[in-house]
């Protein structure tokens, strides 16, 4: 338990950590030449940014980078609990 974070910020934390790495300019230009997958800030922040309980976790202005206005949203599947 880290005092200063709720459980639900606590959980975007954790998943960001799972991507998180220290890349140079090199490498990336190289992962983007060679690697099928996404770069890991884009991995994180993208899904992230389409989930407005993120935004709400960590109090961002609605219509800022991390947290689109709702008309911005890919809405993907509907579940009505997790908005």
């Amino acid at each position: 338990v880290i005092p200063e974070y709720t459980d639900e910020q606590l959980f975007f934390i954790s998943f960001g950590q799972a991507y998180c790495k220290a890349i140079t300019r090199e490498s990336e230009l190289m992962q983007l030449a060679t690697n099928v997958h996404a770069p890991s800030k884009f991995r994180v922040n993208v899904p992230i940014q389409m989930f407005s309980r993120f935004g709400d976790a960590f109090n961002c202005k609605v219509g800022s980078p991390m947290h689109p206005k709702p008309e911005e949203v890919c809405d993907m599947w509907w579940a009505p609990d997790l908005k």
